[in-house]
């Protein structure tokens, strides 16, 4: 199995939150930009305590939850994206077995984007 990471690079200076409709509908229902480098941080080395390398490969329905994390630097981004709570890593599939930091992060998410009206 390949040794892949999260992250090319990591100082970067924005983490922008998209909410999505669902996997077939890209329309946006919230978007958060936090642009506080401390807190960007924090989800970078939460991500990074996550297994890179998913053990399984999962098929979801058009109505499946998609949650899009873009860590930028101005120039360039990197993105994460959770589809029914789940990450999806570097390998493109998915943990068979939620880490505690995956649950973490996905709480910390979804009780950001409740903050956001639309």
């Amino acid at each position: 199995m390949d040794n892949r990471t999260w992250f090319e690079k990591k100082d970067f200076l924005v983490l922008r939150i998209t909410q999505h409709t669902n996997i077939s509908n890209p329309h946006v229902e919230k978007t958060l930009l936090i642009e506080d480098t401390a807190v960007v941080k924090h989800f970078v080395e939460v991500i990074e305590a996550i297994p890179p390398n998913g053990d399984m490969m999962i098929s979801f329905g058009p109505g499946a939850e998609h949650i899009e994390l873009s860590f930028e630097d101005g120039t360039y981004a990197e993105k994460i994206n959770f589809y029914q709570k789940k990450i999806k890593t570097p390998s493109t599939g998915f943990n068979s077995v939620k880490s505690k930091e995956e649950q973490e992060l996905y709480r910390e998410i979804e009780a950001l984007l409740k903050t956001v009206s639309r």
